[in-house]
């Protein structure tokens, strides 16, 4: 049962980029009571403002909620390891299905070369050959 409250954890850390020994968290402000305070209508608040969420809130909530399963006080009422894989799946999943650009074509045009960019973003259409 460490392994997945250790897993919540990491998930907390690696989306609001904050470590548990953070300087914002002192006396009983802790990393995850941060998480817990602000879900579910204010977890956008706590990730990094680097990264690019605004479009994709359902999925960070839905990984912010998993990690608060995971670190629940009782490991038994922890979620299972196994539960923890499957529900990061259907996130990935949800995730890959909203993020997929879909361009609106004129009538007998279709893109021969189609490639994500590096940084993550919106898929670059690299060549476009009328048919």
């Amino acid at each position: 049962m460490g392994d997945v409250y250790s897993d919540g954890i990491l998930l907390m850390e690696t989306f609001t980029r904050k470590k548990p020994m953070d300087d914002l968290f002192v006396e009983e402000l802790t990393l995850k009571r941060w998480v817990f305070e602000s879900f579910p209508d204010r977890v956008v608040d706590v990730v990094d403002a680097n990264e690019q969420f605004s479009s994709k809130e359902t999925c960070f909530k839905l990984l912010m909620e998993l990690a608060l399963q995971c670190t629940s006080e009782s490991p038994q009422d922890r979620i299972t390891m196994k539960d923890v894989l499957i529900r990061l799946n259907k996130i990935q999943t949800n995730f890959l299905q909203s993020a997929t650009y879909k361009p609106k074509w004129k009538h007998g045009m279709a893109a021969s070369e189609i490639v994500t960019s590096e940084t993550g973003g919106l898929p670059e259409i690299k060549e476009v050959q009328l048919l």
